[in-house]
């Protein structure tokens, strides 16, 4: 069995290893010469962002064969279970109206989808390593397989044109279970990325949101073309059956993926440990990240209720509305792998993520467009609305892409354990907020709508990712800053004590919100 250093040493380079068990403050000390001292934020950057030879980039081609197999794996169960989530929104609407379900009741129904993945994937992120990373992957595909082909055959109960309320009742219960295996597969596969393509981690997770942008692409043509030939049973059916019969070609694939012996310890010995999402979430730039993940998601999702009544009102169609969300999950697609070109060049990632959030509130101010800028309603503000549209989906994948990289930089930072567990954890984190987003924004969408206009309820939410991108920017300037005083106070070989000393309970990583009030409301003159 290896040695708890040679594991460490897979995660963080060994000459840093003695600095991230190390008391932590935000002045670094680990015993070696300034000449020789290595930056916390570079360090884990080369652990996350850049392959051991820095000229050389990302290459499928130059992947040995077993990394290549888990890519092929991940890549075709995230298109295949992305395709599922997407068939459901052009096709149960109708048929719950058959039924005479309210629309609102139907939401939930949407809800409880991601309502079950911000529950769940903490929990999954928690105990992976004692689940065992294959049999998550493997048994989540098979759980989204089979409740998939079960919710379309939901349809063969008699429809009599009144509310059923077991009807209603399977359609949660399949939905919930459906999340689970959704966050299982996610968070399993995200974690199997992140530990297996550590140097080119970043470029790696855009080739696989470039299929989840494809499968939501492709998904509503598909759906719609099976619902034709067959109604509501159909498409479900077939895109479950796809989902199962991947499981024999998952299994090969993955097959040389071993999981790691990790100590039996008990679940109290478990719910203990370090590497928890809430005890990473102490860290205040875990919070913005993961606020800003959950923004990015819904900037995407608040759409869902409302952008087709919208465009009705310009004379098209429901299937003219439906190309409108084909150009956003494209234009999503296409901007994730450009996106994480930049974020690998990119000394910090947050800049790029900054970009984004301001992107996205600049499109939906525009896509509303917003009462303030006093654009005329007509038909030739379509054209904008469009435009806004495919500038929107690039600026989600600006903004997304960074962020586990960021979140899996912020945990070593903080101090716990690089092993695979922290990958779980930060993937079960990450699973969470952005389900969190999935969950509130189509409900806020559909609720300020109601009261107010199309133009001002987007207007309100850009509002809100303007302030988490001024969070966002104050983080980096307060990190950068702490780094130059630590640099600093390095320098000083005199000074006995460091100028920033605090207890574990009161350090939350690479900077604190006392450092957040010294470096910002306290007089230079007394810094120095």
């Amino acid at each position: 069995m290896e040695s708890e250093t040679d594991e460490r040493s897979r995660f963080v380079p060994s000459k840093r290893a003695c600095v991230v068990n190390a008391k932590r403050s935000c002045v670094v000390h680990d015993g070696r010469s300034n000449d020789d001292d290595t930056d916390l934020h570079a360090v884990l950057s080369n652990s996350l962002n850049t392959t051991d030879a820095q000229t050389d980039g990302f290459s499928f081609r130059r992947l040995p064969r077993r990394q290549k197999f888990l890519l092929y794996s991940i890549c075709i169960t995230r298109l295949l279970t992305v395709m599922n989530e997407a068939l459901l929104g052009p096709i149960f609407p109708e048929e719950a109206s058959r039924r005479g379900i309210d629309s609102q009741v139907v939401g939930w129904v949407f809800a409880a989808y991601a309502f079950g993945q911000v529950i769940i994937s903490p929990m999954i992120g928690k105990f992976l390593m004692q689940i065992g990373l294959k049999f998550t992957y493997l048994s989540g595909i098979f759980v989204i397989g089979v409740c998939t082909s079960l919710f379309g055959l939901l349809a063969l109960s008699p429809a009599d044109g009144k509310m059923s309320a077991s009807f209603v009742a399977l359609c949660f219960i399949i939905q919930i279970f459906l999340s689970v295996g959704l966050t299982a597969v996610d968070t399993a596969a995200i974690a199997v990325v992140s530990n297996e393509f550590q140097s080119n981690f970043t470029s790696v997770f855009s080739l696989t949101e470039v299929c989840v942008g494809l499968g939501l692409s492709i998904a509503p043509g598909i759906g719609g073309f099976f619902y034709m030939l067959g109604g509501f049973v159909l498409p479900f059916v077939v895109c479950g059956s796809l989902i199962l019969l991947s499981l024999p070609i998952n299994y090969l694939l993955v097959l040389n993926l071993t999981d790691k012996p990790v100590r039996k310890d008990s679940i109290t010995d478990v719910i203990k440990k370090k590497t928890s999402s809430w005890r990473i979430l102490r860290h205040p730039s875990v919070i913005i990240t993961c606020v800003s993940v959950a923004l990015a998601a819904g900037s995407w999702t608040v759409l869902d209720p409302i952008l087709e009544p919208e465009l009705s009102e310009y004379g098209l169609t429901p299937e003219m509305a439906g190309l409108a969300f084909l150009l956003l999950s494209a234009s999503y697609s296409l901007g994730c792998p450009f996106s994480g070109w930049f974020a690998a060049k990119l000394s910090d990632s947050r800049i790029l993520m900054i970009a984004g959030l301001l992107t996205i509130a600049i499109s939906h101010l525009l896509l509303g467009p917003c009462p303030l800028l006093d654009i005329p309603t007509e038909s030739g503000e379509l054209w904008l609305k469009i435009v806004s549209l495919v500038v929107l989906g690039v600026s989600i994948s600006i903004t997304v892409i960074p962020t586990y990289g960021i979140l899996m930089e912020l945990a070593l930072e903080y101090g716990v354990q690089a092993n695979d567990e922290v990958h779980g954890a930060v993937a079960g984190l990450w699973c969470s907020a952005y389900a969190l987003g999935d969950f509130f924004a189509p409900m806020y969408g559909g609720w300020v709508v109601g009261v107010s206009d199309f133009g001002a309820g987007l207007s309100y939410y850009s509002i809100v990712v303007l302030i988490v991108a001024l969070l966002l920017t104050m983080d980096t300037i307060a990190r950068h800053k702490c780094k130059t005083h630590r640099q600093s106070d390095e320098e000083r070989p005199s000074e006995t004590e460091p100028s920033l000393k605090y207890s574990e309970d009161e350090t939350l990583g690479g900077w604190t919100f006392r450092d957040f009030y010294r470096i910002f409301l306290t007089p230079t003159t007394q810094i120095e």
